[in-house]
């Protein structure tokens, strides 16, 4: 008779099968553990879900942190690294971090944010909540504050980072014929040629993971 274990196994690529049978169209992740459990017994459950060649498309990792703890993005990056062995992408899911002082804890989600946007392996970060009056963790793990939705200090430090820092934006002229290179992250873009003031081309691209070339056609 299999172990405890091995049914375990079983049983979970039978309910992954059952899923996709349900969604053609999604990509399949494993259910997420948080970044505290030990990253070796994940990663070779998913290594096992994975030999069992139900389709599985990615791992998914919590990203609750401890209420008064500033995330350690050494340690972070050991465990995605870990995790990574396993050879498919990584989703951080519900990430909230817990700090009453709320300049603190823009530098706290700033840290984590980094740690995991810089990682190669991680393809999204879901932040869990942000609105102190709905927030299941409270006003301490809040980006906006109160009735009169404030922006708090966290809020402004998440902005910066997803509309500034990793934001590309550039404005270029060009002569007839002209070409230029963009070095950009990676996403959805909007391009738009003006002339005068007057737009001739509107047009929507996306930029993956390898080089692209965008041509624009435009008559006057």
């Amino acid at each position: 008779m299999p172990s405890t274990d091995m049914m375990g196994h079983v049983i979970g690529s039978l309910w992954t099968n059952l899923t996709i049978s349900r969604s053609k169209t999604q990509l399949l992740c494993l259910p997420d553990r948080t970044m505290k459990d030990p990253n070796e017994a994940y990663r070779d459950h998913v290594l096992k879900i994975k030999k069992a060649n139900v389709g599985l498309g990615g791992i998914g990792v919590q990203g609750h942190f401890s209420r008064g703890s500033c995330p350690d993005p050494t340690l972070i990056k050991r465990r995605l690294d870990k995790l990574s062995e396993a050879g498919l992408p990584i989703f951080v899911t519900e990430m909230d971090i817990i700090v009453p002082d709320e300049n603190h804890r823009a530098d706290c989600y700033e840290k984590a944010m980094r740690a995991f946007f810089g990682h190669p392996n991680v393809q999204g970060i879901l932040i869990w909540g942000f609105w102190s009056n709905r927030h299941w963790r409270g006003t301490d793990a809040s980006l906006v504050t109160g009735d009169e939705f404030r922006i708090n200090a966290a809020g402004q430090r998440y902005l910066h980072l997803i509309e500034q820092e990793w934001h590309t934006s550039t404005k270029r002229n060009l002569t007839q014929g002209g070409s230029f290179d963009v070095h950009g992250f990676k996403g959805e873009y909007h391009v738009k040629v003006t002339y005068h003031g007057r737009v001739l081309k509107d047009q929507n691209v996306t930029l993956g993971e390898s080089p692209q070339t965008v041509n624009l056609h435009v008559t006057a």
